[in-house]
């Protein structure tokens, strides 16, 4: 039974600031904070409701059509349903066009030849206008629905305006450096805010040699107006990045700064006119490009959701840095002293990671190709070891001392292969088997030569460990399960019907088991008394979609026992050589909900993610296939009431950058930090049809559609890491 959506009763203002609002106009709270006042424009909605019933009579009558079906091999059917999802109508495939009038549509059905649907006993047959009659009550239904939701949201973002990256906006009106200086703050609070960046653990303070930067900083306030628009760019980009280490950390800013957001806001602002001063694209040179990536990072921290626009800027970095030769190694041109040509490879390293993530974020190709690169990986080496003047570098420190660079150059590893897998998985899935086992055994090789230091321990081992070093531990090893996951997932599926994959199945199950119990430890430690629980915004910097993925293949691996084994489940997993029960399997996604439960009343996308863990959970529990497409629907429509209607944007708090801006800490608050944007892009499917998907994954595991998979969480927020 459709349960009858809530209307918005609230004002726009009240639901973002999740206050109770009073319903008068202007509201109360409104008046008191003087702001304008609006609520939804929303049309009478009655009609939905007989169109709703005119739908449900319509899957009746398929209802009883569809009866016959119900011996059809389950692979077969689901594969017929996912079709069907798909808008397929007989066998050509043609596009849902939202807003296609009824007449077209019908016409357009019956010159096609219908659709036979059976088993080898009885074969049944549905006409093509039957189905576009109920095709096009769904499309009216859907267009209404966006039609009214399109209205609320046009309502929030002319209060909310997304915030595109500042480099990609209007050109600036200052017209030299002498127009930004008086935004630097005095040299004492100056002093304290690059001391907090340069004594932190970012990653992105190996683009810096501290030294060099100390002897820069000292001869700026000498003499400011001798500095170059990219130093002082950069200089701006340093007192972003102390700033936010200061938010995040929920300590208060030296005096007399003031509040927080409009302090990195002006940081970020300054330093963005500085690169145009500067003439970063027509005429690199010093410090342009490390001014590039303090800016993407600062881009990042603003708006984590501005993925689209990061993306364009790291592309930026990348060809102002290959025009100035970063992709070449040094050791080419005798111009290039010893110290200069290291610090390029550390920038070159950055970069070259940064573009791969990025780009698998947005799931698309990444923008340096490899074959024109030589630059070597940097050395092993302290920022004292490095000097100006030194006429060969020193002997690189032994992997077993941890320095500011040993994370970046053993990830760097890792993200090679990486980009070869993306390639491999997204672009040559025909090719032989054996180059997946050669990537996968690649892969275990990387592993395996992980500095001691670096490697994965347990909590118990990790007692004395300091916790940034804790961090970068599950850093390395969840992209390592991650990138097993990804390399094997394809051949998962297949192997449910060829044995010859059953390798795959193992790897791809063992690795999404790892992946859970790593985030159950991580929750584990952020919490009182834990070994990360002074650094709890790490949960936040997560690739939270990784778990999802890890749940969904093993959900698949529990349905396709279910479904395919033996009643005796325990032979099934003998069978496949899997070292996991069902029990245990079921028990690791349980406790992944349990995760996102704790923040499902505080943040649309853990509600989200939990929603989805709720509809994998009961089709592996419910362990029977839905007789038509109307029962995936409405078990997705049970889960999503019994996650608090989790689909419904004018119920859910979000993190939305005007309470950013009243407290930025939120950005990175493990209670607010997550940003699964799953299911609500416009461009995705909505509601409904995407838990109509993945409940038609899970029931034919041989016929996922893991490009499809990918529409459905590739969006997601991932924390850049320099």
């Amino acid at each position: 039974m459709m349960r009858a959506s809530r209307g918005t009763l609230s004002c726009a203002s009240c639901r973002q600031r999740k206050l109770k609002c009073d319903r008068n106009e202007p509201c109360g709270n409104c008046v008191a904070r003087k702001v304008d006042c609006q609520y939804a424009n929303r049309q009478d909605g009655h009609h939905l409701n007989a169109r709703l019933r005119r739908l449900e009579q319509l899957i009746g009558t398929l209802t009883a059509e569809r009866g016959t079906r119900q011996d059809m091999p389950i692979a077969q059917d689901a594969h017929l349903r996912l079709n069907e999802a798909h808008g397929t109508i007989g066998e050509p495939s043609t596009p849902n066009h939202v807003g296609r009038d009824v007449a077209a549509c019908t016409e357009e059905a019956s010159s096609m030849p219908g659709r036979m649907m059976g088993n080898d006993n009885q074969i049944t047959y549905v006409s093509a206008v039957h189905w576009a009659a109920i095709h096009n009550e769904v499309t009216k239904v859907r267009e209404y629905l966006e039609q009214e939701n399109a209205s609320e949201e046009d309502q929030i973002a002319e209060q909310n305006p997304r915030k595109s990256p500042m480099l990609l906006g209007r050109p600036s009106k200052i017209t030299s450096v002498k127009d930004v200086l008086s935004d630097i703050p005095p040299k004492s609070v100056s002093d304290r805010l690059v001391s907090r960046y340069f004594t932190s653990n970012e990653p992105s303070i190996i683009l810096l040699h501290g030294p060099t930067f100390q002897k820069e900083y000292k001869d700026f306030w000498v003499d400011p107006d001798r500095a170059s628009a990219q130093w002082v760019s950069l200089l701006f980009g340093v007192l972003f990045m102390g700033t936010f280490l200061y938010v995040r950390s929920q300590d208060g800013l030296p005096q007399p700064l003031g509040n927080p957001a409009e302090t990195m806001d002006v940081f970020l602002r300054r330093s963005t006119e500085c690169l145009g001063l500067s003439e970063y694209t027509a005429a690199p040179g010093s410090h342009t490009v490390e001014a590039l990536l303090f800016n993407i990072q600062a881009e990042f921290v603003r708006n984590p959701d501005a993925q689209p626009g990061v993306w364009v800027l790291s592309g930026v970095a990348t060809r102002v840095a290959m025009r100035m030769g970063l992709h070449r190694d040094p050791d080419h041109y005798r111009q290039i002293s010893p110290f200069q040509g290291e610090m390029r490879r550390r920038v070159w390293a950055c970069i070259s990671q940064l573009d791969a993530l990025t780009s698998y974020q947005l799931g698309l190709p990444s923008m340096i190709q490899q074959v024109h690169c030589d630059t070597r990986p940097p050395l092993n080496l302290h920022d004292e070891d490095l000097h100006p003047d030194a006429v060969q570098l020193p002997q690189p420190r032994g992997v077993s001392e941890i320095t500011p660079i040993l994370y970046t150059i053993t990830k760097g590893k890792f993200m090679a292969l990486f980009t070869a897998i993306l390639n491999q998985a997204s672009a040559a899935r025909s090719n032989m088997y054996e180059d997946v086992i050669a990537l996968d055994k690649q892969l275990d090789a990387v592993y395996q030569s992980v500095p001691p230091r670096l490697r994965s321990k347990s909590l118990e081992d990790s007692i004395t460990a300091s916790p940034y070093l804790v961090m970068r531990r599950y850093n390395l090893e969840l992209f390592y399960q991650k990138s097993r996951c990804i390399l094997h997932r394809y051949h998962m599926a297949r192997s449910y019907q060829d044995p010859q994959y059953l390798q795959s199945r193992r790897t791809c199950v063992e690795a999404a088991m790892a992946l859970l119990a790593h985030q159950t430890s991580i929750w584990k430690e952020v919490q009182a008394g834990g070994l990360l629980q002074r650094d709890s915004w790490f949960i936040s910097s997560l690739e939270h979609h990784d778990f999802i993925l890890a749940s969904m293949i093993v959900c698949l691996e529990l349905s396709s026992t279910s479904q395919n084994a033996p009643a005796n489940s325990a032979s099934a997993h003998e069978t496949s050589g899997l070292k996991y029960g069902r029990e245990e399997l079921i028990a690791a996604v349980e406790k992944s909900r349990e995760f996102w439960e704790q923040f499902k009343t505080r943040s649309r996308d853990a509600r989200q993610a939990a929603g989805i863990l709720n509809l994998m959970l009961n089709k592996v529990a419910t362990n029977q296939e839905p007789k038509d497409g109307n029962a995936t629907i409405q078990n997705a429509g049970q889960n999503t009431q019994s996650s608090e209607g989790w689909l419904k944007p004018d119920q859910a708090p979000t993190t939305n950058s005007e309470s950013l801006e009243s407290d930025p800490s939120q950005a990175l608050n493990p209670d607010l930090g997550f940003s699964l944007s799953t299911m609500t892009q416009t461009s995705q499917p909505e509601g409904d049809a995407a838990f109509e998907e993945i409940g038609f994954m899970l029931d034919a595991p041989d016929l996922i559609d893991w490009d499809l998979w990918e529409t459905h969480i590739q969006n997601s927020r991932a924390t850049m890491e320099f």
